[in-house]
């Protein structure tokens, strides 16, 4: 199909979509309103709801969108991204979007990234959030991850007026519901296609969990888990530390977790 139809055609799924979450948001605002004592005010009870629904927006397009039947070619893909103000990854014709919206997988991912800058300043490395694309040459045209760091030389190519990072030796996702199978199988494999590529973080942001994975020799990967707010990672790609306490910063968590005790497998 034409670009320009594609990119009709996509904001009509999307705004069929918008359509459906409007109706459960009624539905939902509806019900709060029931079982509300009379001393809360109704605005109060819409601001809730109004949180509720950014908060799971995106995994309810994330799970939509991968049934729809239209498949697209990469140049519509590029047309619709550029289109649009949230991050979109391509699937063999299908798009779909990446996991955000929860104010946790926002701030995991701030952290991770301010984090790193600040840790890496005056070394050779630079850290980038997760706007910048990254190409991969199984998964064409480039995927997205919430932070990637660089080091040496930055090598940088353009696809269609996107920018993509060539060369990127760490990778860090934050996981989500919709997109954890995935990021842990099959885009770890697809990253390892990138012949920089020495480091990975996974990182929960339901419970203080990241798991490490470094490459070794001959394609293997060696894994490591740290579990408790107290645990620190030591980063060996770009030699530095990266600390729980600084990932999950400001980060709530269930009163479970603060009690989780550091550990390293």
């Amino acid at each position: 199909m034409a670009v320009s139809a594609a990119v009709v055609a996509f904001q009509q799924q999307k705004l069929a979509l918008e359509q459906r979450d409007l109706a459960e948001t009624r539905r939902i605002e509806t019900e709060r309103a029931k079982q509300t004592i009379e001393a809360v005010e109704i605005r109060e009870i819409l601001s809730i709801v109004q949180v509720v629904y950014n908060s799971q927006r995106k995994e309810m397009i994330m799970s939509a969108l991968p049934k729809q039947e239209t498949r697209y070619t990469i140049e519509e893909y590029v047309a619709i991204l550029k289109n649009s103000d949230e991050r979109w990854e391509y699937f063999d014709g299908e798009i779909v979007a990446m996991a955000g919206g929860k104010i946790a997988h926002g701030s995991i991912a701030l952290n991770v990234a301010a984090t790193l800058q600040r840790n890496l300043a005056g070394s050779a490395c630079r850290a980038f959030n997760g706007d910048v694309a990254i190409k991969v040459p199984t998964a064409p045209p480039f995927r997205f991850p919430d932070t990637s760091v660089v080091c040496g030389e930055l090598v940088v190519e353009e696809f269609q007026g996107i920018e993509m990072i060539v060369n990127p030796i760490l990778l860090v996702e934050v996981l989500s519901t919709s997109t954890e199978k995935y990021d842990r199988e099959e885009k770890f494999l697809a990253y390892q296609s990138i012949a920089s590529f020495q480091e990975y973080l996974l990182i929960e942001q339901d419970r203080y969990h990241v798991t490490q994975y470094v490459k070794q020799g001959e394609g293997a990967w060696l894994r490591r888990d740290f579990i408790g707010i107290e645990a620190e990672i030591k980063l060996l790609s770009v030699a530095c530390t990266l600390s729980l306490a600084e990932i999950y910063r400001e980060v709530e968590m269930l009163a479970s977790q603060s009690l989780s005790p550091s550990v390293e497998t």
